[in-house]
């Protein structure tokens, strides 16, 4: 039995299984390349983004929205720009940037910093792992299957996260100690992954160097 035949089993069992929703929705914008199509279905598959997506186009993805191993592979295959919209909604054809904090290690100040920084952030998920392993196993998980566009790491062995992670070719990892770090690291490298160590730094600090990070937007690889 192939994924594809797979996909259209899980896809056909929880529709019958979920309310009936609203089937995809194009959101034109003056004929220009930031045209997007918001798909809210409640299982998307490789059939269907290949059934709904135009060339050019970005995907917004419903808040609820299933995406399968099919479907990551097609929009990764075919490098369409992909969001999940927020129950708030909003424009799916937005630049928004797509992220994930991983907080491993979690000192008063950093889960401080991360309410202060992220709860008005909707396309950015927040997360606890475990240790260093953990940690770069699932940043390297997430940039791989493109879930999002960067990632941001509290890490008490931010170094050793940063090495496990950049054996990845999709990563590059770096270890940032100030926000002006932060804006070095981006001229140079862009890097997608972020890693500080909260040890000893203070609330306002920490605030700053999630604020850097967030305010970047998209990572541009630089040619090294």
């Amino acid at each position: 039995m192939d994924q594809a035949l797979i996909d259209r089993i899980v896809a056909n069992v929880l529709e019958q299984l979920q309310p009936a929703m609203p089937r995809a929705v194009a959101a034109v914008t003056a004929e220009t390349k930031s045209t997007a199509i918001e798909l809210s279905r409640p299982v998307i598959t490789a059939d269907l983004l290949n059934e709904q997506v135009k060339p050019g186009q970005a995907v917004c993805i419903g808040p609820k929205s299933l995406l399968t191993p099919s479907a990551k592979d097609w929009l990764r295959q075919h490098q369409v720009d992909w969001q999940r919209g927020s129950t708030r909604g909003g424009d799916p054809s937005s630049p928004v940037m797509r992220g994930q904090l991983l907080l491993s290690a979690i000192t008063p100040t950093a889960r401080g910093a991360a309410d202060i920084v992220f709860r008005s952030l909707p396309h950015w998920q927040r997360q606890i792992v475990g240790d260093a392993n953990e940690a770069a196993e699932a940043a390297v998980r997430a940039l791989t299957a493109a879930e999002c566009d960067r990632v941001l790491l509290t890490s008490s062995n931010a170094d050793l996260v940063a090495c496990l992670a950049n054996r990845s070719r999709t990563v590059r990892a770096a270890v940032v100690t100030s926000a002006e770090h932060v804006r070095r690291l981006e001229a140079c490298l862009s890097p997608n992954l972020w890693i500080v160590d909260p040890a000893g730094r203070s609330l306002m600090e920490l605030r700053n160097i999630f604020r850097s990070c967030v305010a970047l937007g998209r990572p541009h690889p630089k040619a090294i």
